[in-house]
């Protein structure tokens, strides 16, 4: 039973201490830290460069997303047409009209 005892105490020295480390990391405060993108005069005013170097990143990035959007409508219009192909050969597989003598 000595033993059962020794390791109720290790469980429990091992559960308060986790919670001692939960405790603490609660009532510690988490630091702020200040946006590194936009660099800032002694005013505290954001850099007018700096901000549109940003918008003019975004607008190409819009654009780009612009160009891949056409590509798969363009994409998607094939993807359609071929089905539309696989729909009519289906249909005529059904129908019993196909020009394979081996399917119909």
């Amino acid at each position: 039973m000595h033993t059962d005892r020794t390791t109720k105490t290790l469980l429990f020295a091992i559960a308060l201490g986790l919670w001692v480390d939960v405790a603490g990391n609660w009532m510690t405060p988490t630091p702020a830290h200040a946006a590194t993108t936009a660099t800032t005069t002694t005013t505290g005013e954001c850099d007018l460069s700096s901000i549109e170097s940003s918008i003019s990143s975004l607008e190409s990035d819009v654009s780009s997303m612009e160009s891949s959007l056409s590509s798969l409508e363009s994409d998607m219009s094939s993807v359609k047409s071929d089905l539309s192909s696989v729909e009519s050969g289906v249909g005529r597989i059904q129908r019993g009209t196909c020009s394979n003598d081996k399917i119909c």
